[in-house]
């Protein structure tokens, strides 16, 4: 595998992308927690 055959960029931004859904999901689970800490 050689890193001129893919952009590194493309492999950064989907890094990112990943990275940035866990963020939210970790965000919006808080949320829940702080909303309704009865549940758990």
């Amino acid at each position: 595998m050689s890193s001129k055959s893919m952009p590194s960029t493309r492999s950064g931004m989907e890094t990112v992308l990943r990275f940035g859904h866990a963020i939210k999901q970790r965000l919006r689970a808080k949320d829940l927690i702080q909303s309704n800490p009865e549940r758990l």
